[in-house]
């Protein structure tokens, strides 16, 4: 636990509050009448865009708190991080404010919100786990289980929130959404596709960077950019009311900052710790806080600028020897190095608590700046510590201590950590984040070609239910060359259904070719004229009498699976598979088939 008595460096800085909210009563007044006062039930996208230290969480915040207070409004928060350790990292949050808002409601209310839910949401977002039993639909249809458990699962989130949407307003906050992961924006599209949408408002945060698309930009609906411009200097100088400057000095900070609410906080706070000098930089001023820092508190800036996440005290003290005082986290809290992390509480899928005592530099430029003081074996040592720490956490921390490991060359360490983080994203559905672990493992796949065959394998079927088609044609591609015999056909034959999936025809043909080929069978050219398919038909016949490695009914199983794919491309071959190999030649289906 912190202590409350701060360090003399802390009391002789300032608090680590957060510095007092000033402005921003255009956009607030705007993004007001927007939700509370909307007319229709069309779906609303704000999108608050600046430039970093611009002041946008904490506009964020203020939103949130204001429109709770309207009792006009469910608000649920969520953040987006530039490294991923929870499956649907933007929306885990959010979503489990709403289950928490869920067990609030009267049992009447509460009765027709869990009616609308069903079972298969607490399948992408743990927290659902905590209501009480829940049904669950079945369906059937040619997609894989996967597939049709998450189109199931999102259904039943957006006819929810179309139930919490009948009786108050709705909206969904989103910090730094410039990093919103990829199966959080297929939940987005899903939740806010036409037509009958819940008429749900978004408000995101936003900073561009040139050259880069925005996620939100790929929406294919209407958004509304409110740009946040510096503060006017009457603004600014309220903002440095408390900070304890001489006039002189509020001036020159001022004039410095230019009404940019985080170099105004930034150098105000380096004008105290380096005796009214002020700085001519960002990477200046943080350099001029940590000067007359100690030992214990440097180490720990250090560490959590190294994190790259949001980093529980717990891990930090177990990652330290000796572990950092509180005093030398209050010396950094009150020269604003170090801030109390997150918009928004997680939920229970990520790491328990995870925004209480949880910590991280105060902004994204004070993290640069101090990771470029570090030197490489200073930060390998630190992630090799970290890595420990967050495998000793326990539930969820499995892609944090992989990460780490990864950064400080600990493959040994690295893989089962991956792996663990990998299954836990295929379990909770969350396909991109599952193909993207996958590939990972393929990089430091080595031990053995077995090894190296099912890591490109697994990341061709994580591939294949996150629609990169392409991609996973060319992972079984790869493990297709690392297998034999009836192991590898079948993984040609994914491949090319892959490939015909995504349009690539003439390399869908060729891996179907080489398949035929190798039980025996002999394939007319695509678009070639029936009268050649219909000679070829004797020749196809009696191809199945020679001599083969491959048994007759695994051959014919083979040839019928390709039939239905086939018949998309060459009707005529389609149809001769499907007669002459028939229903009667196959076995059931096997693992693995299914993202083919």
């Amino acid at each position: 636990r912190i202590s409350d008595e701060p360090s003399l460096h802390a009391r002789l800085s300032v608090s680590g509050a957060s510095p007092p909210f000033v402005g921003r009563k255009a956009e607030l007044d705007q993004v007001r009448t927007a939700v509370l006062e909307r007319q229709g039930n069309e779906v609303q996208i704000l999108r608050l865009r600046a430039a970093a230290g611009m002041g946008k969480t904490h506009l964020l915040r203020r939103i949130a708190s204001d429109l709770r207070q309207s009792g006009q409004c469910a608000v649920v928060s969520g953040r987006c991080d530039l490294e991923e350790t929870v499956p649907f990292q933007a929306l885990d949050g959010a979503m489990g404010q709403l289950v928490d808002w869920m067990l609030d409601r009267p049992q009447p209310e509460q009765a027709s919100l869990l009616q609308a839910t069903d079972a298969s949401t607490a399948k992408l977002f743990p927290s659902f786990q905590r209501l009480p039993p829940l049904s669950s639909s079945v369906e059937d249809g040619p997609l894989p289980d996967e597939v049709r458990v998450r189109r199931r699962a999102l259904r039943s989130l957006r006819g929810l929130l179309g139930v919490v949407s009948r009786t108050r307003r709705v909206a969904l906050l989103l910090d730094d959404a410039q990093w919103l992961d990829g199966d959080s924006l297929v939940v987005l599209q899903e939740l806010l596709r036409p037509p009958d949408a819940p008429p749900i408002t978004v408000i995101a945060t936003e900073r561009p960077s040139p050259g880069r698309p925005l996620p939100l930009d790929s929406l294919d609906m209407s958004t509304q950019v409110l740009p946040l411009g510096p503060l006017a200097r009457d603004e600014a100088a309220a903002m440095l009311a408390d900070e304890g400057l001489s006039e002189l000095a509020t001036t020159q900070v001022l004039d410095e900052a230019g009404g940019h609410p985080l170099f105004l906080t930034t150098l105000a706070a380096a004008m105290r710790a380096g005796g009214g000098r002020i700085p001519r930089s960002m990477a200046e001023a943080t350099a001029a806080r940590m000067a007359g820092l100690s030992g214990p508190a440097r180490s720990l800036l250090e560490l959590l600028a190294v994190a790259h996440s949001p980093l529980p005290r717990r891990v930090a003290d177990a990652a330290l020897n000796p572990a950092p005082s509180s005093a030398a986290l209050a010396d950094l809290l009150g020269l604003r190095l170090v801030r109390r992390a997150g918009l928004a509480q997680q939920g229970d899928g990520a790491v328990p608590s995870v925004h209480r005592g949880t910590y991280e530099p105060y902004h994204a430029l004070v993290r640069e700046v101090v990771v470029q003081g570090i030197k490489p074996e200073r930060q390998q040592a630190l992630h090799r510590a970290l890595g420990r720490a967050w495998r000793d956490w326990g539930v969820g921390s499995a892609e944090e201590a992989g990460r780490h490991w990864l950064a400080a060359h600990d493959l040994k360490s690295a893989k089962p950590a991956l792996e663990a983080a990998a299954t836990r994203a295929e379990t909770a559905l969350a396909f991109g984040r599952a193909a993207t672990l996958r590939g990972e493992l393929v990089g430091i796949a080595r031990a053995t070609e077995h090894e190296v065959r099912l890591a490109h394998e697994r990341h061709g079927r994580a591939l294949a239910l996150a629609g990169e088609v392409a991609e996973a044609a060319r992972a079984y591609d790869a493990a297709a060359d690392l297998a034999t015999g009836l192991h590898r056909l079948t993984l040609q034959r994914l491949a090319a259904t892959q490939f015909l999936t995504g349009g690539y025809v003439d390399e869908a043909m060729e891996r179907f070719s080489a398949v035929l080929r190798a039980v025996g069978l002999r394939v007319p050219p695509v678009g070639a004229p029936s009268f050649l398919l219909q000679l070829a038909v004797p020749a196809a016949a009696a191809a199945w009498s020679r001599p083969s490695e491959i048994p007759h009914g695994e051959r014919a199983e083979i040839a019928f699976a390709m039939a239905t794919r086939l018949g998309n491309v060459n009707p005529l071959l389609g149809r001769l598979l499907e007669i002459h190999h028939g229903p009667g030649h196959r076995r059931p289906a096997r693992e693995g088939d299914g993202a083919g």
